[in-house]
């Protein structure tokens, strides 16, 4: 990094904008309960909702990883902003679920395609530490995964939440007209382009048995992550009967240890045997739903809360980071790939909960210590070791 304000740029512009990229997001975990309420959707069609807008974002991450290796990275990763304001504005004004649907899926496209130029960008200053880049990245979006479901909590309070989604683009908007200013400190791609033949050549890395499983355990993992997001809000508010506003702190709290676990999860990775930090901190992940059900009491609840966030959530980009090495190839394109398996499969997590949750929603939480428990047996068989050699790593890149 050449100076003092370009260091600033990546290390403080980067996460914020990750975090005004998802503020819509992050505040739909509070908002979905009053939009059910309000068009009397059932709880799978919440959970729908969410296994939507992941698909949406994980069919995103590929395209958006190829057009970060060619001359359009710049101007592509400055347009993501804008986009989600816009989507997310018009969803707003949808009168019909199907439509409301579409739009959020819209929204959550431009969201993604954020994320593989972004991380790729920051991971390239920072070779030797990805697992701490990505974990700084990811705090930026969850400092906003915590702000935005207490605003959106609290302002749910006083209006509907149509009102609320059109105030919670304006961080988006912000830092749209910032990056504009400051795109000269986004270098361009030193390659330039991106061919079909490229592609098929990063393909056949992840093909490999190796790669596979990497992608099974960020799958799995995202699979009891999207459960434990979708769902957490209605349990804390139909089955704990705490407020809308209340439930939105919670999330904060939640969201909150999570943005610790990602900046300390990678520093350990980085840091510490890699297998054995994984192993640790799943272990804690899948006993923390039990904890969330079993709290006699809030202090309880909180800590369970706190546990399930710091490990389920601050893990995730360090599993990214782990399969990137273990993958190899083109950075941004494998960082879009991994990704996109990562969400895709993580999905299902949602609208599984969602059909545990038409029966019991503590059903729900039981699903994300399941797939929990999975990932953390695939990774106890896993080798982490890369899946090419090094010599054949540089032919393909």
């Amino acid at each position: 990094m050449n100076n003092t304000r370009e260091k600033a740029f990546y290390l403080i512009g980067f996460p914020a904008g990750h975090g005004a990229i998802d503020a819509g997001t992050s505040a739909l975990w509070i908002i979905a309960p009053a939009i059910a309420l309000s068009m009397d959707l059932s709880k799978t069609q919440v959970g729908l909702i969410f296994s939507v807008i992941a698909i949406a974002a994980g069919v995103t991450h590929i395209p958006a990883g190829m057009v970060g290796e060619t001359r359009f990275k710049k101007i592509f990763l400055l347009s993501t902003l804008w986009w989600v304001a816009g989507a997310y504005l018009v969803a707003s004004l949808m009168p019909g679920y199907w439509l409301l649907l579409f739009f959020l899926a819209v929204a959550s496209s431009g969201a993604a395609a954020w994320h593989p130029i972004a991380l790729g960008t920051m991971a390239d200053h920072m070779p030797n530490r990805r697992a701490y880049a990505l974990g700084v990245h990811f705090v930026g979006g969850s400092f906003m995964e915590v702000l935005a479901p207490i605003v959106a909590g609290l302002l749910l309070v006083y209006m509907d939440w149509r009102s609320v989604m059109q105030i919670i683009v304006i961080p988006a908007l912000i830092m749209g007209v910032v990056f504009l200013r400051l795109r000269r400190w986004i270098p361009p791609s030193p390659i330039g382009h991106m061919s079909l033949k490229d592609f098929k050549a990063q393909a056949r890395l992840v093909r490999r048995s190796t790669s596979l499983a990497s992608l099974g355990i960020l799958g799995l993992h995202n699979m009891g992550l999207m459960a434990l997001w979708s769902m957490t809000p209605l349990y804390l508010v139909e089955e704990r009967g705490i407020s809308p506003g209340g439930s939105g702190v919670l999330f904060a709290v939640m969201v909150l240890s999570g943005s610790l676990g990602a900046v300390l999860i990678g520093r350990w990775i980085d840091r510490y045997n890699r297998k054995t930090v994984t192993l640790s901190v799943l272990v804690a992940g899948a006993l923390s739903p039990l904890l969330i059900l079993w709290a006699p009491n809030l202090p309880v609840l909180v800590a369970g809360l706190m546990v399930a966030g710091f490990a389920i959530m601050g893990l995730v980009p360090a599993l990214i980071a782990i399969s990137l090495s273990i993958v190899g190839g083109r950075q941004m394109v494998m960082i879009g790939l991994i990704m996109a398996a990562g969400e895709i499969i993580g999905a299902l997590g949602a609208v599984l909960a969602g059909l545990a949750g038409e029966t019991d929603l503590r059903l729900s939480l039981v699903l994300v210590t399941a797939f929990t428990v999975c990932a953390t047996l695939l990774v106890a068989v896993h080798p982490f070791t890369s899946a090419v050699q090094e010599s054949e790593a540089i032919e393909v890149v």
